[in-house]
């Protein structure tokens, strides 16, 4: 039997009152999976590349081509979520399968990567058979013809598998809004949103389909920095209405428009009894790390805050008042001079332990991870802020996550309800 989802939207006969946080002047509330934080200011969010060439995923979260994150991504237990970076209706629609499909990157047909493996297998198999038939020192006995036979079968088999792949339906729901072969498209301009159910979450009584078009009245866009009314799941740019009672597992990254080196990473995954595995940044050239070790606290836990600290190059003031930095650049040794100091990278971690089968207490990973001023061409030559002017405004994003209350109550109804 099927592990099954249970929903609960809004159906609540009683209002849930919200304390009132007094933040520091510019800081704001954020929206992350299940959960909410406060930050220090306007945030982006890391999003998915639109041009990938694989429909099933459109790509990994990152701010840019050389600001790349790890394993951000958005399940809610009963579904997972997909953005895009901001993108253009003309992308939208060439990037759906249907039409995708026809379309080439580096002379390759823009395909399904099981589609294309395919496609690869029949012409493979197809030239070891006229090889073979063209070879006039191979005995055609009965190993032969068997040879040919079997090497038929499989190239029968994967053209079977790319006639059911092109016969799968496609549903346009609106103009904005596609379904085909498990997955939602929505186009909520400018982004490209993706849902798929979680097969988990689809009783042996339902199809994945009827679920999957049953989402989309319940997908709202929102603006980073607007909390929407009522329990749900929030992810960049986006909220679906409505909690689950499958294990959960969500990881959001954001940095601070006026701050794009400082990269803030949040991960929420319930189910789990100890804390959870993750990176913790880049390592630079130098090796000459220094540990970092602080008391902090993790919304009401205590925890111990580590990481390191270090320079990303050697670097040496001159009596000018300019910067030598020895680096490397594609292997080879490269002494530049800059008119700031580079300043210092640091990686630091928190985590604490969930509890198992309680939705309310996941797993949290927090990672605050500082780059150097070459790591995005948004950051304008200029290093991050020093550690200990940073550290202040970290430990209160740490001390802030919590659970939306809206969804503790949401989670309690669904407990109540599945007793």
């Amino acid at each position: 039997m099927k592990h099954t989802a249970l929903l609960l939207l809004c159906a609540f006969t009683f209002t849930v009152s919200h304390a009132q946080t007094l933040l520091p002047q510019g800081w704001r509330t954020e929206c992350v999976g299940y959960h909410q934080v406060d930050v220090p200011g306007e945030v982006e969010a890391a999003t998915e590349p639109v041009t990938s060439n694989a429909y099933s995923q459109i790509g990994g979260g990152e701010f840019s081509e050389s600001l790349r994150v790890m394993e951000d991504g958005f399940n809610s237990g009963e579904l997972t979520v997909e953005v895009s970076h901001p993108s253009t209706r003309e992308e939208f629609e060439r990037y759906i399968p249907r039409k995708m499909y026809k379309s080439k990157i580096d002379g390759r047909d823009l395909l399904p990567t099981d589609i294309r493996y395919a496609k690869d297998e029949i012409k493979g198999y197809t030239s070891m058979i006229a090889d073979l038939e063209n070879d006039k020192s191979i005995p055609k006995n009965d190993a032969f013809h068997q040879a040919i036979q079997d090497y038929r079968r499989i190239i029968a088999n994967y053209e079977a598998q790319i006639k059911a792949w092109e016969s799968i339906p496609e549903i346009w729901i609106d103009k904005d809004s596609y379904y085909y072969d498990g997955w939602l498209w929505l186009w909520r301009a400018p982004r490209i949103f993706r849902i798929r159910l979680n097969k988990e979450a689809i009783p042996n009584d339902k199809t994945r389909q009827e679920l999957t078009l049953a989402v989309l009245p319940r997908f709202q866009t929102r603006a980073l920095g607007e909390i929407p009314a009522g329990p749900g799941f929030c992810v960049p740019y986006g909220f679906v209405k409505g909690v689950s009672k499958l294990p959960y597992r969500s990881q959001t990254t954001m940095r601070m428009k006026d701050e794009p080196g400082l990269l803030y990473t949040v991960r929420f995954e319930s189910d789990r009894l100890t804390g959870v595995v993750g990176q913790i940044g880049y390592v630079p050239e130098t090796r000459a790390h220094r540990p970092v070790r602080e008391a902090a606290r993790l919304g009401s836990a205590n925890i111990s805050l580590t990481g390191w600290r270090a320079a990303p190059f050697k670097e040496t003031k001159l009596p000018n008042g300019r910067y030598r930095v020895e680096m490397t650049k594609n292997g080879k040794p490269e002494v530049i001079e800059r008119d700031a100091s580079q300043g210092e990278v640091f990686a630091l971690r928190a985590e604490a332990d969930g509890a198992k089968g309680d939705p309310l207490r996941p797993a949290v990973l927090v990672m605050f991870t500082a780059f150097s001023f070459n790591a995005d061409p948004v950051m304008k030559d200029r290093p991050v802020k020093p550690l200990e002017q940073a550290m202040p405004g970290f430990k209160q994003f740490l001390g802030s996550v919590r659970m939306r209350e809206e969804n503790v109550q949401a989670f309690k109804a669904v407990k109540e309800v599945t007793r």
